[in-house]
């Protein structure tokens, strides 16, 4: 049975083409073919169906592109559109708080359990000629009394007398002159109030001409989107719900998964823009804002932008949500431990990194449920993700006990600032993946999601462990000439025989080592002579791949930089934190690197983050700037690695920072 939006994704991943010799398994070092797998999607049973694609379309859609769509019927799918429920959520064979049918004079395993008020729109893939079923409410019940109607483009076809708690079913029979492709459910409330108005469609059915019969609650599938743009901020003190709908709207396609939509304020000309992408293969979506200040003058004030900002009614149950998170980095034992939050309705849980790094002592990745299932259980949730590599902030309100909506939110965890003529900046990146299915399948779902779509590709493919030897300087100084050049080749032979494939050589080959020589990035000449090259020469002729440590971020007092740059520096001459905000800092380093890579020969190149960086982007914020220091630090983050990517082909950067503390959406 497919239902509640039909979450249930799949991909399988697959490895190559071809002919294999040796092994059958693709992962088989013995296969011929194994340097040339790549995986690949394929269809299943457990793929999202198309009716699902097109209803994750119907909501970006509708909710960012300002359409009035609905989702579209398909391979034999019935669509239900819950316009509105006054209490509760419509459920599938149990009523709307939860219990089986227990109707007077029968027995119904099958039915829709809704509350008057409420409008269902049923979507068919086909004209059908008639509609069937029995209306009738739970008998135990202290009261409750309603009526049902039957609506086609605007006009009621049917309406029925009031039934009344502990009355038999009464029967509902619409024909349809001519046969329609959808029609409208309405349920309203008896004289005596809403009182226990709890009315269960039973059996529903269509038929089509040719005799064709569509079992609704076998085949349904809800829609329970809230279609309000999803995101908000403050312009001048209001909220972006006051005046958005009034401000000059565009939209763009890109390509066949990205579109851009666009808001223009018609007098101070600032322009948001939302980026968004659709997964289709997975029924997910993300998308990023930019702010630009179009206008000749500075704009107005920016605030709490907060890149999701939306409501989300996937079934969850009127009772505890569970949130399913892990711990983050805290270099310790409790490190990435899986921990489960439970949500009790009427409460929020609120989570932030500690200190700018975006997974040190949490982590922006979340899959929300109902409540706390067995693994093997069938259930649903959506998963959300968080792509910024600063300081993020997000919310989960588990709103109350009569309606079953879920309000979350995410964004940079403080910005309010303006922005000077023709100035542009960036969000962070939201990712939504909504799913049906057992928990352990759908993490499972989520993870290839992300490898599929986010993670590093060398030549299309996903980049394969290596099997790597490590030198590391805290080691070296107990062995005698271990630090020097000569040491580390013949280390390398001794790797190469036994089978390794890199060599990774850590935080020892710059003058006064780790930490005292940080932002010393030249090779120490008393142990590399000849400089770190003729150790990458010397891999290369050994086939191996060159793993090295750097920590650019950060500059030890007297280092090189602190001392010929020290206006590149937040804290100058004493050290600190390197300025990636500022343009010429950012570019003078990042030159400075590429050519190292590439004298190096490296293969990866590994990049460590052992400084909290959120106290210098706030100490050097400007009163009505604030966030802009942050923001302007990740964006230039983000342009070193992609130069690193763009100018070295197959380069890996390897994400070190006091271990996992900087693990999000956008650094994988």
């Amino acid at each position: 049975m497919k239902q509640t939006f039909g979450f249930a994704l799949t991909l399988c991943l697959l490895l190559g083409a071809g002919v294999a010799v040796g092994g059958d398994s693709p992962f088989d070092p013995n296969n011929s073919d194994y340097a040339q797998w790549k995986p690949v999607l394929v269809q299943d049973e457990i793929s999202p169906s198309a009716a699902t694609i097109d209803m994750v379309r119907a909501w970006v859609d509708a909710a960012f592109g300002r359409q009035d769509v609905s989702p579209k019927a398909s391979d034999g799918t019935v669509a239900i559109v819950v316009e509105r429920q006054d209490y509760s959520r419509l459920r599938i064979n149990e009523t709307c708080i939860g219990e089986a049918f227990n109707i007077q004079g029968g027995e119904f395993a099958k039915g829709l359990g809704t509350h008057g008020q409420s409008r269902l729109r049923l979507i068919f893939p086909e004209p059908v000629v008639s509609f069937a079923a029995k209306l009738g409410i739970n008998k135990n019940l202290a009261a409750g009394s309603v009526r049902c109607a039957v609506e086609v483009g605007g006009k009621i076809v049917y309406q029925s007398d009031v039934v009344k708690k502990g009355e038999p079913a009464i029967d509902v029979n619409v024909k349809f002159e001519p046969a329609v492709s959808e029609f409208t459910l309405l349920v309203d409330v008896g004289d005596d109030g809403p009182s226990c108005d709890q009315a269960n469609w039973l059996e529903p059915t269509a038929t089509t001409a040719d005799g064709k019969v569509y079992d609704i609650v076998d085949t349904c599938l809800i829609s329970r989107f809230h279609t309000d743009v999803p995101f908000s901020f403050k312009y001048n003190g209001k909220s972006s719900r006051e005046f958005l709908d009034s401000w000059t709207f565009s939209a763009k396609k890109i390509d066949a998964e990205r579109d851009v939509y666009s808001w223009t304020d018609p007098e101070t000309k600032l322009t948001v823009s939302a980026t968004v992408r659709r997964f289709e293969k997975f029924a997910a979506a993300d998308w990023v804002l930019n702010f630009k200040n179009e206008g000749s003058e500075n704009s107005g004030l920016i605030e709490d932008v907060l890149v999701l900002d939306a409501a989300f009614d996937y079934g969850f149950e009127h009772k505890d949500l569970a949130l399913h998170t892990l711990n983050g980095d805290f270099c310790n034992e409790k490190s990435w431990f899986p921990i489960v939050e439970a949500i009790a309705p009427g409460q929020t849980r609120e989570f932030a990194p500690a200190g700018g790094r975006p997974s040190n002592g949490t982590f922006p990745f979340w899959n929300l449920t109902s409540k706390q299932y067995l693994d093997s259980e069938q259930s649903e949730g959506v998963f959300f993700a968080i792509g910024w590599s600063g300081q993020w902030r997000a919310s989960f309100e588990n709103v109350d006990s009569a309606v079953s909506q879920t309000n979350v939110t995410a964004g940079m965890e403080k910005i309010a600032t303006i922005l000077y003529p023709n100035e542009e900046i960036r969000s962070p990146r939201i990712l939504i993946m909504p799913w049906r299915s057992d928990r352990i399948s759908a993490q499972v779902l989520f993870r290839r999601l992300l490898m599929f779509e986010y993670a590093p590709k060398v030549d299309g493919a996903p980049v394969k462990m290596e099997q790597i030897a490590q030198c590391f300087d805290r080691y070296y100084r107990k062995r005698p000439g271990w630090e020097m050049c000569s040491a580390q080749i013949e280390s390398a032979k001794k790797l190469k025989e036994i089978g390794g494939s890199a060599y990774w050589f850590d935080a020892a080959w710059f003058p006064l080592g780790f930490p005292n020589g940080v932002g010393n990035w030249r090779s120490a000449p008393e142990f590399f002579p000849n400089g770190v090259e003729e150790l990458g020469d010397a891999l290369e002729q050994l086939g191996l791949r060159f793993f090295l440590w750097f920590e650019p971020e950060r500059d030890a007092a007297d280092s090189d930089i602190a001392n010929e740059r020290p206006e590149y520096v937040f804290g100058g001459e004493k050290g600190g934190l390197y300025k990636l905000n500022d343009p010429e800092a950012r570019e003078f380093l990042t030159n400075h690197l590429l050519g190292l890579i590439k004298k190096f020969k490296l293969g990866v190149y590994r990049n460590d983050f052992n400084l909290d960086p959120l106290p210098y982007w706030r100490d050097a914020d400007e009163p009505n700037r604030q966030g802009m220091t942050e923001i302007r630090y990740v964006e230039g983050h983000y342009e070193m690695w992609n130069r690193f990517l763009s100018e070295n082909p197959g380069l890996w950067i390897d994400n070190c920072a006091s271990g996992g503390r900087r693990i999000d959406l956008e650094t994988i």
